[in-house]
């Protein structure tokens, strides 16, 4: 399915649920920045974190 795109020329790369939604592919794709998506061990609040070279 394609992104949605609103009024103002804003596209959606999903809809739903954060943790349905904010996948690592997902969120890499849209920010062309490879991401790590987790929860955070206190509470599993999402954490977006960028991919780091080691």
């Amino acid at each position: 399915m394609p992104p949605a795109q609103g009024e103002d020329g804003a596209r959606s790369g999903g809809h739903g649920r954060a943790e349905d939604v904010f996948t690592e592919s997902l969120l890499t794709r849209v920010y062309d920045q490879p991401v790590e998506v987790l929860p955070h061990p206190r509470g599993g609040t999402l954490l977006v974190l960028p991919v780091r070279q080691r």
